[in-house]
């Protein structure tokens, strides 16, 4: 069972790190005037959230940080 579910969350850490690599594409075809440093800068903090809520150890951090992350990424894609 928890070797299931360690799989299972490796998936889901894939899953978001391409997520996040789909954002960046989509703000860099969306928003071409922006700099790209500044595309790179949000690709960035987006990874150190996700990294930030894959270390999390209580099921409360976790809640938070997702909060967090849907309210910051809403709509840029």
């Amino acid at each position: 069972m928890h070797k299931t579910k360690c799989k299972q969350d490796i998936k889901d850490y894939q899953h978001y790190l391409s997520a996040l690599d789909q954002l960046k594409m989509s703000i860099q075809t969306h928003y071409a005037h922006l700099p790209s440093a500044l595309t790179f800068t949000i690709h960035h903090h987006a990874k150190q959230l996700l990294n930030t809520l894959w270390e999390a150890q209580t099921p409360e951090e976790k809640s938070r940080m997702r909060a967090t992350s849907n309210t910051l990424y809403d709509g840029c894609a």
